[in-house]
């Protein structure tokens, strides 16, 4: 970790690129790696320090055996984290599986019709940009972890200003019931909430606490609505791996 975080340092130092891009393959065969928040947090703290945008290579293949394809929920699970970290693009890996290939999945067959990933991401990748949109003039403050803390994570603060209610338990098994919050604002005041399901085999429902009246994004309308009465206590259902963003609304 303290040789890549020196590398990273050194890289948007010397070479000043106009973004930071990295590939990390997340799923195994039979388990999800280990380390896919580390290499998150790393790239997302160089590329703050840097003012520089970083995008996420993701898997869309299984690489040879010892792998998995991702299959739509899984899909959602790395876009949705990917903004909640302060991500502002993606790319998957192998767009395409062509014939002799030693990697087999992909976003699209031989004969170029969608696989079932690729199906799933006409619906992801719209949401991803939709949200990125709403994100990008905003600076990332901060990636929370409720529930089971990765490497590389880091655990919501005592005087967080957005919340959920019931508190997520600490979970031994990684990711089931676990919620990540990504914080983004202005001048190192949060004013936006990304709220991300890290369980990408199962729905999930809960509250979202704030400290004044909420709005929520929708991804597929490309609008904004108010949450409730007044709007302090919102309640989210979140598709498996995926996520619903949140902002303060603005006072008069």
């Amino acid at each position: 970790v303290t040789a890549y975080r020196e590398h990273l340092r050194q890289f948007v130092e010397i070479v000043k690129p106009d973004l930071i891009s990295y590939d990390h393959y997340h799923f195994r065969a039979t388990t999800d790696g280990s380390d896919y928040f580390l290499n998150l947090a790393l790239v997302r703290e160089a590329a703050l320090a840097g003012e520089v945008p970083f995008l996420n290579v993701v898997q869309a293949a299984a690489m040879g055996l010892g792998w998995r394809t991702p299959n739509g929920d899984e899909g959602r699970f790395l876009a949705y984290t990917t903004l909640a970290y302060g991500g502002q693009g993606i790319f998957q890996f192998v767009y395409n599986a062509w014939e002799g290939s030693e990697h087999w999945g992909g976003v699209v067959n031989v004969d170029r019709t969608p696989t079932p990933l690729g199906k799933a991401l006409r619906q992801i990748n719209p949401e991803f940009v939709a949200i990125g949109e709403q994100l990008q003039p905003l600076t990332s403050l901060g990636a929370y972890h409720l529930g089971t803390v990765p490497e590389g994570g880091a655990g919501l603060p005592a005087d967080a200003c957005f919340t959920l209610d019931p508190q997520v338990a600490p979970k031994k098994e990684r990711g089931k019931g676990s919620i990540l919050l990504g914080y983004f604002g202005t001048k190192g005041n949060p004013t936006h909430v990304l709220v991300v399901n890290l369980d990408h085999t199962r729905a999930v429902t809960t509250t979202v606490v704030s400290p004044g009246p909420m709005e929520v994004f929708d991804a597929k309308e490309r609008k904004w609505s108010r949450t409730s009465s007044d709007g302090s206590r919102a309640k989210v259902s979140l598709m498996a791996g995926g996520g619903k963003l949140l902002r303060l609304r603005a006072r008069p």
